[in-house]
């Protein structure tokens, strides 16, 4: 009976201490053969949509180097999750291309503040809402590149919502 007292205790201290849980790490590389190719110990997606739908509140979802472009790289949606997808190495070596047909990312399904988006460059955005769409939400953009972008609203577009977008370079976009 003792040894269950001392279990409760601990699990119960535990769970008032309020300790913070870290969230998984999800790896995206257009250049590997897909999940668990041994690249590393994260789980490695060919796509960042595959990397944002498998992660859950508080994960992180890593974009390694390259050109990321199509299906499951644009038009990127949060789907209203608190999570992180950032570059590995920053916006000078990781570009989403929009090829002129799309949005890198849009916002729409209920984002906060801990739903960020960040160091990517953003290419060629075809989408008439820009290349990064906020509707109603409130997520954090920071630290991208948008260039080229043809589109009506420009580089970024609210409507409504109030966004934390900090350190972010837009140029050429009309």
């Amino acid at each position: 009976m003792l040894k269950l007292n001392k279990l409760a205790f601990v699990v119960s201290t535990v769970l008032l201490s309020g300790t913070v849980c870290f969230g998984a790490d999800w790896y995206v590389d257009h250049n590997s053969s897909g999940p668990h190719d041994g690249l590393s110990l994260m789980t490695a997606f060919l796509t960042i949509q595959e990397g944002i739908d498998a992660a859950g509140t508080g994960d992180t979802v890593w974009v390694n180097d390259g050109i990321y472009h199509g299906v499951g790289n644009v038009d990127l949606d949060f789907k209203g999750k608190a999570i992180t997808v950032t570059s590995i190495k920053g916006a000078h070596l990781t570009v989403i291309d929009c090829m002129g047909t799309a949005a890198a990312v849009i916002f729409a399904t209920g984002e906060g503040a801990d739903s960020v988006f960040k160091g990517f460059t953003l290419f060629q955005a075809g989408s008439a809402d820009g290349a990064v769409v906020i509707q109603a939400t409130s997520p954090t953009v920071s630290d991208n590149v948008i260039r080229n972008c043809a589109t009506v609203n420009g580089g970024i577009s609210c409507t409504s919502g109030t966004p934390v977008i900090t350190r972010n370079h837009i140029f050429n976009c009309t």
